[in-house]
């Protein structure tokens, strides 16, 4: 079956990018001065898409993807060769780490390097999903709550995760800002009216998946430029570290005393306490009793939106959230050491994995491309249902995410809505890994790590003219 031509794509609307990272060569994405969207549609993460083979699923906006025919023909290695090659030529991509394979099979289509350790950048977000949706529930939410104190004129904010609180009423239909602190404000009001108590001292209790805001060997101009903000486990949506835009230092604080003032607006009394101590007993109402809650959106969908976005925060926050809850350390080693348990858990070989955070921003990461395609065929062939679920977020050539600005001009273009991709762009070091779907409509999984002296945009170029002649192919 021949793939159907991508319609016009001018009517696309781009749903996110980094925007100043790109600027400064940093980090992933593409440079756009559009508005990021205060929120995110919950995306088709949470419904499922029929058919044995989930990949490429439709994006947000709407527009088509390539279909994928398993019955189509699997490309020779010959042919597949002579189609890249000219990409492969180009000088930037030079000693580039290159693996495609058959999605379907696993069958080894083209090998260059495939076990030499490459810095991933972003593309360790690939891994990261995985350990984050291997640890987490099917369908799990962070809840962010608020449990009585040690006194009747007490409560204790409890941080669960959730890093995109709305500061006051929360959207039930968004990823970012679904939980809000003036809905959380509402609850513990109406759960402390029996009480007849009007004022409160509001403290916080931060015990949940500790680890310092910073990794060890990040460059201070990812906080300066709003690469990545400090990881912590509450923040505010309106807060949030994209685009540009810079986190403030304490983000749980920031969240604490906006929580304060949703309660001082409904008529408690309340002021900011400090860190929260074990409660011990009382009478009346039982200290650590929940008084209210709120929840994010599902785990999944956030782990979708750090992958098309290629958010470094929600990426370290959530994976560290991963190591906590399997019982590992959650500062930024431990949660790299449980990464790389994840991929041996998943049956993949980490033989060459070394990791030192979970965003990519660290450039003592090191990754094979074989691994990243061992992880891509356990997406692909539904090893971890909701890992396959986030991984459907990947961005899309020219439609969404760190692809949106990308894969536009030819002959990029004819990889346009057919290729499906995680970016990772450091200085020096470029990247792109994924799936495509071939002329004739088979699903291969690809990963080129690219490194040395070569300018982003020249490489990045490169790389989609890699994309295009896969997706061009029927290689036979």
């Amino acid at each position: 079956m021949r793939r159907v031509a991508v319609v016009a794509l001018a009517t696309v609307v781009a749903l996110g990018g980094y925007g100043a990272a790109d600027v400064f060569d940093l980090a992933p994405g593409i440079f756009t001065l559009a508005p990021e969207p205060a929120a995110y549609a919950s995306p088709s993460a949470t419904t499922p898409v029929p058919g044995p083979l989930p990949l490429p699923s439709p994006p947000p906006s709407g527009m088509p993807v390539a279909p994928v025919d398993e019955q189509a023909p699997l490309p020779s290695v010959a042919g597949l060769k002579a189609a890249v090659a000219p990409a492969l030529a180009d000088s930037d991509l030079a000693g580039a780490a290159v693996v495609v394979r058959d999605a379907l099979t696993g069958a080894h289509l083209l090998d260059t390097a495939p076990n030499d350790p490459r810095i991933p950048a972003s593309t360790l977000k690939i891994i990261a999903a995985l350990a984050v949706e291997s640890t987490f529930p099917p369908g799990a939410t962070l809840s962010t709550r608020v449990v009585a104190g040690p006194r009747p004129d007490q409560v204790i904010l409890v941080a669960g995760g959730d890093m995109f609180l709305a500061p006051d009423k929360g959207d039930p239909s968004a990823i970012v800002g679904r939980a809000g602190l003036g809905d959380l404000a509402d609850r513990v009001v109406a759960s402390l009216q029996p009480t007849g108590v009007r004022s409160l001292t509001v403290h916080v209790d931060t015990s949940y998946a500790p680890g310092s805001a910073v990794a060890t060997g990040w460059q201070p101009a990812f906080r300066a430029t709003g690469i990545v903000g400090p990881v912590a486990m509450l923040g505010l949506s309106t807060q949030w570290a994209h685009d540009g835009k810079i986190a403030p230092a304490d983000p749980v604080r920031e969240v604490t005393s906006a929580f304060v003032a949703r309660l001082n607006e409904r008529g408690i009394a309340a002021t900011l306490g400090g860190p929260a101590v074990a409660p011990p007993p009382v009478s009346g109402q039982p200290a650590g009793a929940e008084l209210a809650s709120v929840r994010s959106a599902p785990v999944t969908d956030l782990m979708g939106l750090a992958l098309e976005l290629s958010d470094n925060t929600l990426t370290e926050s959530l994976a560290r959230q991963a190591a906590f809850l399997a019982g590992r350390s959650s500062d930024f080693e431990g949660t790299a050491a449980y990464l790389r348990d994840a991929l041996a858990i998943a049956g993949v070989d980490a033989t060459g994995v070394v990791l030192h955070d979970a965003s990519g921003l660290s450039r003592t990461n090191a990754v094979p491309a074989r691994v990243l395609a061992d992880v891509l065929q356990v997406a692909v062939l539904e090893g971890s249902p909701p890992f396959t679920a986030a991984v459907r977020h990947l961005p899309v050539a020219a439609l969404t995410g760190t692809l949106a600005e990308r894969f536009t001009a030819a002959p990029e273009s004819r990889g346009a809505g057919v290729v499906r991709a995680k970016t990772g762009t450091l200085n020096g070091v470029n990247s792109l890994a994924g799936t495509v779907v071939t002329a004739d409509g088979r699903l291969l999984i690809f990963a080129v790590m690219q490194q040395g002296p070569v300018g982003t945009t020249n490489a990045r170029a490169a790389l989609d003219r890699f994309g295009a002649a896969l997706a061009t192919c029927g290689c036979r």
